[in-house]
């Protein structure tokens, strides 16, 4: 229970993730026991988190989302489709779109509704670390991007996420099917961005490293990549043998350096080296570099918080191996 639970999802009347566990492991047949002399201490927070329902509309949180979550695919599925799809014959890329994303892509019809929190959608843009001295530059790629990915890598199974994602979309002009979603006259699959992180919880993550030269772009790069070669991590999860190598890797600034100035950079270094694969984490650009990537006729996926989890020294490896 513990294993596939999801602590990312609010059900009312329950904020709190730990009451919402609770109550959802009433639908199981298990016994749950508790210790009543233990008290549980909720620590202070910030009182106007980005992500939580009070900045929004109320239509936004009685909207019908079944067309936006019908047709996900999830689970071992979705990690299988992604393995099946960067190892397939044909150049693609994989990246994720994120709330921040989301927000900075969608923020002109966004800020054009009446009654959106404008504050707390600056908040929300800022999370993708694209700055705004980025958008005369890096807006036209990343909606190039959109428009060129067969599918999109979205939340499912947030509640939270999913609202906001399916009002953005929305105003932004993105058809929301039961299918996928409809942009610039194409049909997008939509793909749990969480199977990007449980590929090595369904032993995928190695087959498909298998044989690669791997490129890196990442703000853990030196250590995401002495992990991948680590025989004694490789070994410990499942890995065997590596058969892969790493041929270049490039690691990224924090959210305060304006991705128009690392831009350049990453477009000759990383695309003048040759590799097979490139495993990107670099928040909003990971969307414009992957593309860049299925352009000259590469495959690339973008990895996400992955990176930081699996490089992590205090992390044990039968917790990284799920």
């Amino acid at each position: 229970m513990l294993r596939e639970a999801l602590f990312t999802c609010r059900q009312p009347p329950h904020v709190d993730f730990d009451p919402a566990f609770y109550e959802r492991l009433k639908t199981t047949n298990l016994k749950v026991k508790l210790c009543w002399d233990a008290e549980c201490e909720h620590l202070e927070n910030d009182t106007r988190p980005i992500m939580t329902w009070d900045h929004w509309p109320e239509s936004w949180e009685t909207a019908d989302l079944s067309e936006y979550r019908a047709g996900f695919l999830t689970g071992r599925e979705a990690c299988q489709w992604i393995v099946d799809t960067l190892n397939g014959p044909k150049p693609a890329a994989i990246w994720g779109l994120s709330d921040g994303d989301v927000a900075w892509w969608c923020y002109d019809s966004l800020a054009k509704l009446p009654d959106v929190d404008r504050h707390w959608l600056d908040k929300l843009a800022a999370t993708s670390g694209l700055h705004l001295e980025d958008r005369d530059e890096l807006w036209p790629l990343f909606d190039e991007a959109c428009r060129n990915a067969p599918a999109w890598l979205c939340q499912s199974n947030w509640d939270i996420a999913e609202r906001f994602t399916h009002a953005a979309l929305t105003a932004y002009g993105v058809g929301i099917e039961r299918d996928g979603f409809r942009y610039a006259d194409g049909l997008k699959r939509k793909i749990d961005c969480n199977a990007v992180y449980r590929l090595m919880d369904h032993g995928l993550w190695w087959p498909l490293l298998d044989g690669k030269r791997l490129a890196i772009v990442s703000g853990h790069a030196d250590k995401f990549a002495a992990r991948l070669v680590d025989p004694e991590f490789v070994e410990a999860t499942g890995g065997g043998e590596a058969t892969w190598s790493v041929a270049t890797k490039i690691t990224c600034p924090d959210k305060t350096v304006a991705k128009r100035e690392f831009w350049p950079r990453v477009r000759d270094e990383l695309f003048a080296a040759e590799w097979d694969l490139l495993l990107c984490s670099s928040g909003s650009l990971s969307a414009v570099i992957c593309e860049g990537a299925r352009q000259r006729g590469r495959r690339a996926i973008d990895v996400g918080a992955a990176d930081a989890a699996i490089n992590r020294q205090d992390v044990s490896l039968d917790s990284i191996a799920g």
